[in-house]
């Protein structure tokens, strides 16, 4: 069975880097997991806070919304290159 999951990151920059809207010391994200026992795929959701659009207090659930159906669909193998 594929098993889905994400895990919370936070990236520290060497030095701080400038945007238009000021200083930066790190960057959240977020890892995904995709696994099917054998096979092992790793992507990045990725924002930056004050620069992204997105909804970052929904971010979890609109995950969550991408990972569950992926685990429910019952899929034995990934097509991983």
């Amino acid at each position: 069975m594929i098993k889905v999951s994400y895990q919370k990151l936070q990236l520290e920059f060497k030095s701080p880097v400038l945007t238009s809207r000021g200083s930066m010391t790190h960057k959240n994200g977020y890892l995904i997991y995709i696994t099917d026992g054998e096979k092992t795929g790793i992507g990045e959701c990725s924002f930056i806070e004050g620069l992204s659009i997105d909804n970052l207090e929904l971010y979890e659930s609109k995950l969550d919304e991408v990972c569950i159906p992926i685990e429910q669909a019952k899929l034995t193998k990934l097509n991983l290159v």
